[in-house]
């Protein structure tokens, strides 16, 4: 045994202290697309208003995205919404993707890639 020895730890020990974290992770990601979806769920067909807007605040707080970041979300779903004179709350959810992807820097996903 050398001297270092005692310090390293076993495999046991570090698979242990990792599948904490990725059960946190899983179960905060969880959380936030309960959160989202249940943001964007109700009366899909409905028209955006100052309700839902604080609504969608709301859920992106409570899903750990932050205050300062939230109203910033919102305020570029708003832009996009009113850019593209669209007002359902469908609509917002593809706003709130190219803003996303945006905030993101990444390509927001082609939704016919799928279909070709």
């Amino acid at each position: 045994m050398g001297l270092f020895d005692r310090f390293r730890r076993q495999p046991r020990e570090e698979a242990a202290q990792v599948e904490p974290r990725r059960s946190r992770l899983r179960a905060a990601l969880n959380r936030t697309r309960a959160f989202l979806t249940a943001a964007f769920a109700t009366d899909a067909e409905g028209l955006v208003d100052e309700e839902f807007f604080e609504e969608l605040v709301d859920a992106l707080v409570m899903a750990d995205v932050g205050p300062q970041l939230a109203d910033e979300l919102v305020a570029g779903i708003r832009r996009e919404l009113s850019e593209r004179g669209q007002a359902r709350r469908i609509d917002a959810l593809a706003a709130a993707r190219d803003v996303l992807a945006a905030v993101l820097e990444i390509a927001p996903p082609d939704p016919l890639a799928a279909v070709q």
